[in-house]
């Protein structure tokens, strides 16, 4: 397990992880500051082929900074980033389009990455003013996958899980 917790909020769910098998080769990659998001990421190796995989958090309460995605997105050829990005965009699938996902959608048309999201929302709000939607994502650069993701019901939070299936190509 590799973990990246927030140090300057008390609050004990804040941060990100990735939990790889003891059985796929693996390292941990380290990544440079950033200044909003939140991110650890391992490097995978499947035959001849090595992935980055990074699992980020945009906090709703911080300014999104294009940069930090442009610097995880190019620290490696081959990259999938997941993870509860705080970005709306009707382009994949939100009831709406919000500051972080109109950003992202924008950064997204000018580089060779790819947003993919689930079909159905994965913010399940407990407060009855707010509506469900799509907040967790995968970007990915310069690799050819199908993705299914599946949705656990094991945790007690207004987000359902997601565990991601995912099939490369050449």
């Amino acid at each position: 397990m590799y973990r990246a917790v927030r140090n300057t909020s008390a609050r004990s769910m804040d941060g990100v992880t990735i939990m790889i098998r003891n059985n796929i080769k693996h390292k941990h990659f380290p990544i440079p500051v950033l200044q909003s998001l939140e991110a650890t990421a391992v490097l995978i190796n499947f035959n001849t082929r090595s992935i980055l995989i990074v699992s980020a958090y945009q906090p709703p309460s911080r300014t999104m900074h294009i940069a930090d995605y442009d610097k995880l997105m190019n620290l490696y050829n081959n990259t999938i980033m997941a993870g509860d990005l705080n970005s709306k965009h009707i382009n994949w699938g939100c009831r709406v389009s919000n500051p972080n996902g109109i950003k992202l959608q924008k950064y997204i048309s000018t580089s060779a990455c790819i947003v993919s999201a689930p079909s159905t929302p994965t913010y399940l709000p407990l407060d009855m003013n707010r509506l469900p939607d799509i907040l967790d994502i995968l970007v990915t650069k310069s690799i050819q996958v199908n993705v299914a993701q599946e949705f656990l019901s094991e945790l007690d939070s207004d987000h359902n899980p997601v565990k991601i299936h995912c099939n490369f190509t050449a």
